[in-house]
């Protein structure tokens, strides 16, 4: 009863270290342009403007599905209402569920492999600075290892309610986003492993009429589930086609593109910045020794081939697709948190030189990831010096609202009828998330007859130079930086800029 209790003690304190690490100072962070653009999504649903999935661009739509229950929770009904903390706790639900998912393990693993693998989950730096992020990938993490001990339940028992649980987990991940199609394969691929090395034991009954039913199910409940939300609800039958469409018609941002190892870099390479030594090789460690402890077992060496398998065909594929982005390694590093617990399996087997060597491995690892999100998500959460910080929203954008009232407020500005401001370009965000509060303004991939008429004209790189031809003569030009990368140049019609001047001398 002792050891019990003291395990639900361990698995409490997990979820506020997890909790912690999450939600503190959420809305510290600026926000990112993939949240600004999923936000004016969920803008839409409530709204009550109707949702449509677009096959180019933006992902699944469960994750704004999620996220509009929880701003019709907390009063915010509009797209000016929405904060940045109601934005993100979805993201930070999934990762709390993330980090008690081992549970779904302990019987088959153990309890303390399962902690273990939970305490890793719940201090990572990867997993913890985007889950506090309103992307996809946090959703795709949790019903990813979902999916793997649902059919790992199905495999054991072959019964029906397991393949339908199996069937909808599949489906969610689908609903969320579309490359989770890479996950099947190297799930696939990891599975024919294993069927290899155990061929000898392999039972006919597997191929009975039985077996062939429950994949019927499954694959039923998977394509009702994803039905259903990409059609929102079967109101939209378009959806469904257009949920196939996304991968023909899918279109990636450009300025992403990067070389083969940069995962490896990223994730385990040291890099020394900002004072601290980034990197999460140690859990890696425990990884591989998870893989050695369970290798030799018939039943936990099954989970631990299939993890390690799992996570080097996840990692082939992402590396070898040119556009790279941190926060698609969510899953595949799921993977490698889970196969780290592992290395607590039978651990009263070991000796007690063995024991401490592995509790200080583990001990020092579990810190040290806390120190790194903590830092991650602190005074560098949106530096450039962080490697997490991918494509940060820079100063200079966070300040424009306050410029602009600055702007309107003077009085140039009160006396005109037109105080119009237009946004030129296309990669502008997450400029709208800035400017939500200001009724006038209107955004054009390229300039406009009339756009000498506006008061502020914000222009992307790519217009540039078209705005200069049309503004030289009636606006006064601003250099800023939106993010990471990403100028912006800002014209501000003349009487405006002279007035600006006078009252901000510096």
């Amino acid at each position: 009863m002792r050891r019990k209790s003291l395990t639900w003690v361990g698995w409490i304190a997990l979820f506020f270290l997890a909790a912690w690490l999450r939600l503190n100072n959420l809305e510290s962070t600026p926000i990112h342009a993939d949240e600004a653009t999923g936000a004016k999504i969920l803008s839409q649903r409530i709204e009550g403007t109707g949702y449509n999935f677009d096959p180019k661009h933006y992902h699944g739509p469960f994750p704004s599905l999620v996220a509009e229950s929880i701003a019709r929770l907390s009063g915010e009904t509009s797209w000016v209402d929405l904060s940045l903390f109601t934005l993100r706790l979805g993201s930070v639900i999934a990762g709390l569920l993330t980090v008690m998912s081992p549970l779904l393990w302990a019987k088959t693993v153990g309890v303390v492999p399962a902690l273990a693998a939970a305490a890793c989950l719940a201090s990572s730096p990867l997993l913890v600075y985007y889950n506090r992020i309103y992307i996809h990938e946090s959703w795709l993490l949790l019903f990813g290892i979902i999916t793997l001990a649902a059919l790992h339940r199905l495999y054991a028992r072959k019964n029906l309610p397991m393949a339908i649980i199996s069937g909808i987990s599949i489906g969610l991940l689908f609903a969320i986003k579309e490359s989770f199609v890479l996950s099947i394969l190297a799930w696939a691929g990891s599975a024919t492993l294993l069927l290899v090395i155990h061929r000898p034991k392999l039972r006919l009954h597997r191929l009975r009429p039985q077996s062939l039913t429950l994949v019927f199910l499954l694959v039923l409940a998977s394509f009702c589930t994803s039905s259903y939300l990409y059609s929102d609800g079967f109101r939209n039958l378009q959806g469904i086609i257009d949920s196939c469409k996304t991968y023909i018609d899918y279109e990636t941002a450009p300025g992403h593109e990067k070389k083969f190892s940069y995962y490896l870099h990223f994730l385990l390479w040291p890099k020394k910045t900002v004072g601290t030594l980034w990197t999460e090789i140690t859990v890696f460690a425990l990884a591989a020794i998870g893989l050695w402890r369970t290798g030799k077992e018939r039943k936990s060496g099954s989970i631990g081939i299939f993890l390690a398998t799992a996570t080097l065909l996840h990692w082939i594929l992402y590396s070898c697709i040119a556009y790279k982005t941190p926060w698609l390694m969510l899953l595949p590093w799921g993977h490698v948190c889970l196969l780290a617990g592992l290395a607590f399996y039978n651990y009263q087997t070991l000796s007690l030189t063995q024991r401490r060597s592995l509790l200080l491995l583990f001990i020092g690892s579990i810190g040290w990831q806390i120190v790194q999100s903590r830092e991650a998500t602190g005074t560098y959460a949106n530096d450039e010096r962080n490697p997490y910080a991918y494509v940060a929203t820079s100063r200079d954008a966070r300040k424009i609202p306050e410029w602009i009232q600055q702007i309107q407020a003077l009085p140039e500005a009160s006396i005109r009828q037109n105080n119009r401001i237009a946004v030129i370009g296309k990669q502008y965000w997450p400029l709208p998330w800035f400017l939500r509060d200001f009724r006038e303004v209107e955004y054009h991939p390229i300039p406009n007859k009339s756009l000498a008429d506006y008061s502020i004209v914000f222009a992307l790189p790519e217009q540039n130079t078209a705005c200069d031809a049309r503004l030289d003569k009636s606006h006064d030009k601003f250099l800023k930086s939106l993010r990471s990368n990403v100028p912006v140049s800002i014209y501000l019609q003349k009487d405006l800029a002279k007035a600006w001047y006078q009252t901000n001398p510096q």
